[in-house]
């Protein structure tokens, strides 16, 4: 049987509060260009962190952000404390690039 999916996510969960965050929507083609290179940022920035621990799955870019969806073979949770060491990963690939 397959570990569960876990998803990292960098928007509001629900659409109150999206709308209370006044978050720009994909309205603005650099928004968009922003958001896609940010999914791709956090991706490899997973990849980083978990090495061959993780499987990227699926994550684009979407209506008020993006998201991702990774498998850990394990079917551990990513937690609080990963998503610290996750989001200092994309700060330096950032800063690399």
């Amino acid at each position: 049987r397959r570990a569960p999916l876990t998803v990292a996510r960098h928007m509001p969960a629900t659409q109150e509060e999206i709308e209370a965050a006044q978050l720009p929507t994909n309205a603005d083609e650099e928004m968009v260009k922003l958001r896609h290179s940010a999914s791709h940022v956090m991706a490899l920035a997973v990849k980083n962190v978990f090495k061959d621990e993780v499987q990227v799955t699926i994550g684009p870019w979407i209506e008020n952000g993006y998201y991702y969806d990774f498998h850990k073979p394990t079917g551990e949770a990513i937690t609080d404390k990963d998503l610290k060491r996750i989001k200092k990963e994309m700060d330096k690939i950032i800063k690399k690039d």
